[in-house]
């Protein structure tokens, strides 16, 4: 007990005056410690440090019902499992051991003495300054994209806050892929050559050409060691980082006073508050980025605006008419049109004359498009990989162990993202573009987005080609040759020429780059079988004509079997009475004619016609048709031996018997429909069975 005495305080120990009471045994809870499978189940968090106790804690306890522990207990826990994965080495001996494991290749800068040798201490330690590495995937897919290569710096990944280095490449479908990984303690031009000459060591042995474009931010150091190791690659600057650095100098120098002396001069309200004016700049620079960044192709010119606000945002839009300018021409007037607006902001010209100016041909638009680049001007693949890094570790606190291997596990899922969308192209070519004869074997071996966009330029190419509603179409403008210059596929005058040529699309048509590396056709064979080809010429029966015409006369119209059945004597004679010519019959496309009035006339029945029925051409007639004719034709009869004997003049009587020869001149009359000759002949034949037939 404290008591307060003369403003000194005493301690006084009194006996019946403890707070405390005793616990019963069954109130205490112990604290057990986790079992073989709480312990295999937390293991699997141990490779994951982005993901926090206190989620482990969370799937513990679904896990395990009624399992009691303390969050301190679980980090020990996480602690020693790590270490004893380890195996007693620390973080960097036993990333040597997982990459020997991996067979991955790699290689650790030693710290050197000024004479070359590596540095030991004492106890003959040595120190790493540096580590590279990469994996056999990548490899392989850096000999099958060399053109383009992107390299960034990113921090913050580990507790020895080393530099985290990458180099990417893009393939043909736009997806970016790391070809190696580095860690470095400075960013100095020492520290960049030795991860360049790494590089180029990688690239010798994955059978890779040296890069044609190589894309960096404005790191001077990065940039001389880059082109240093590859003087001939044409060097770019990110077009992202470059309007990201104007926007922000813009605003730190812009001179207000000068804006409201221009206003004044000009009778105009003074300009907008430092805020709002900020933030007209922050929407013009956004605007930009997103924007712009998606009509590389289009072949739209950035020429400046007509009218310019005398504002931050107005000097950044005529900056960005200077960057995105379609041709040369069109960069000098842009930029000679900002000098003479805004030469009162001396400070903001001077940092754009002095920083970005000398070296335009690495960034502005009309010089970058004749590069090899397909496209690509930032350094935005390597962004969003360096987030997608970041995802697998804890910021700042990962050691270079779990720093490797979370870069292995991106690379995996990486792999894996690639091969779905390979998957995927597939389908979308089958579906899209197979067929189209203009586009040939290209869809079997080329990349949908290198379709799409030949695509694209041939839509430009069509609205220059006379048609019926169009026959005075806008020519092309004058080729430049950028969209083959730029990314290696026919532009729309190579389409017209290959248009009026009637000539498809080959594979030889695209740079190598957008070459599938297994055609479709190789895949499925069923893709080779390719559909009929429509038939021109036919010998069939033409359009909208009748069957078995002849010279627009139709055919005679019998109701008996000619005479003789299917042979006749050479010497009989046949006649067929001369009638009127046959009425010509309206087509499908005249229109019916109106006949004049007429009396009509009493229709003329034949006896053929009585019964309705009408003997076929191709057989024999049956017996009732015979019975149905007979009562309405004319008997003939003959006796052999004795001559014809006919009831009716004119018509030449069948015989009683089959083996009775006859020969006879008598003219026969059959009746056609619409009248007409037909024929006169003599024939000699055999005489059939007696039959009847109409005159």
């Amino acid at each position: 007990m404290l008591v307060n005495s003369e403003r000194r305080w005493t301690f006084e120990v009194r006996e019946g005056c403890e707070s405390h009471h005793g616990h019963e045994p069954e109130d205490w809870v112990p604290k057990a410690r986790f079992n073989k499978a709480q312990k295999d189940f937390i293991t699997e968090y141990i490779d994951r440090p982005a993901v926090k106790s206190r989620e482990v804690a969370i799937e513990l306890r679904k896990r395990f019902p009624g399992i009691v522990f303390t969050m301190r207990q679980l980090w020990t826990c996480r602690w020693r499992l790590r270490k004893e994965a380890m195996k007693g080495y620390n973080p960097f001996p036993t990333t040597i051991l997982l990459l020997n494991g991996k067979g991955i290749p790699y290689t650790v800068k030693w710290a050197k003495s000024p004479n070359g040798d590596d540095i030991e201490d004492e106890n003959g330690l040595k120190k790493p300054e540096g580590l590279f590495w990469t994996t056999p995937w990548t490899e392989k897919q850096w000999g099958q994209y060399p053109w383009v290569q992107l390299y960034d710096n990113t921090y913050k990944t580990n507790n020895k806050n080393l530099a985290f280095f990458q180099v990417v490449a893009l393939n043909h479908q736009g997806k970016a892929f790391s070809c190696a990984f580095g860690l470095i303690n400075n960013e100095r031009r020492d520290g960049f050559d030795w991860l360049m000459e790494q590089v180029d060591a990688a690239r010798l042995r994955a059978g890779a050409q040296p890069p044609g474009v190589t894309i960096t931010d404005f790191d001077t150091a990065m940039r001389g060691a880059v082109a240093a190791k590859y003087p001939e690659a044409k060097p770019q600057v990110c077009v992202f980082h470059l309007n990201k650095n104007a926007a922000l100098q813009i605003k730190k120098k812009w001179n207000k006073e000068a804006a409201a002396r221009v206003a004044e001069a000009l009778g105009l309200p003074l300009p907008l508050s430092q805020a709002d004016d900020e933030s007209n700049l922050n929407r013009a620079y956004n605007e930009s980025v997103i924007d712009r960044s998606e009509r590389s192709i289009d072949g739209e010119p950035g020429r400046a605006p007509e009218t310019v606000e005398y504002s931050m945002a107005g000097i950044y839009k005529l900056w960005e008419s200077v960057v995105y300018a379609y041709t040369e021409d069109e960069f000098e007037a842009a930029w000679e049109k900002l000098q003479a607006y805004f030469h009162h902001q001396t400070a903001i010209l001077q940092y754009l004359r002095e920083t970005w100016i000398p070296y335009k041909e690495q960034w502005a638009g009309c010089y970058i498009n004749r590069n090899l680049n397909f496209g690509q001007r930032t350094t935005s693949p390597v962004e969003s990989v360096n987030r997608y890094l970041k995802s697998f570790i804890i910021t700042g606190r990962s050691s270079v162990l779990d720093c490797v291997k979370q870069s292995l596990e991106m690379v995996k899922a990486m792999e894996s993202n690639i091969d779905e969308a390979l998957k995927d192209e597939r389908n979308r070519l089958r579906f899209d573009f197979l067929g189209k004869d203009w586009l040939g074997d290209a869809p079997y071996n080329v990349s949908a987005k290198a379709l799409n966009l030949v695509t694209k330029q041939r839509q430009i190419m069509l609205g220059a080609i006379p048609t019926k509603t169009k026959p005075n179409p806008t020519p092309l403008v004058d080729c430049t040759h950028r969209v083959r210059a730029q990314y290696g596929l026919p532009c729309s005058h190579e389409l017209l020429e290959r248009h009026r040529e009637k000539s498809p699309l080959t594979r030889d048509d695209f740079h190598r780059f957008w070459w599938l590396k297994r055609g479709l056709a190789a895949e499925d064979p069923l893709l080779r079988i390719q559909e009929f080809d429509v038939v021109t010429t036919l010998k069939g029966r033409p359009r909208r004509s009748t069957a078995f015409a002849s010279n627009g006369r139709k055919a005679p119209i019998l109701t008996a079997p000619p005479p003789g059945g299917s042979q006749l004597d050479q010497e009989d004679e046949v006649v067929i009475p001369a009638t009127q010519p046959p009425t010509p019959q309206p087509t499908r496309n005249s229109a019916p004619k109106k006949a004049a009035p007429r009396k009509k006339a009493a229709k003329k029945q034949t006896p053929g016609r009585q019964s309705g029925i009408m003997p076929s051409l191709h057989r024999n007639p049956s017996s009732w048709e015979g019975v149905d004719l007979e009562r309405s034709q004319t008997t003939v009869s003959l006796t052999p031996g004795a001559g014809l004997v006919s009831s009716n003049p004119g018509v030449i009587p069948s015989t009683p018997s089959s083996t009775a020869m006859v020969t006879a001149s008598a003219p026969v009359g059959i009746t056609k429909r619409g009248g007409g000759v037909v024929g006169t002949r003599r024939s000699t034949r055999k005489a059939p069975a007696p039959q009847r037939f109409r005159e």
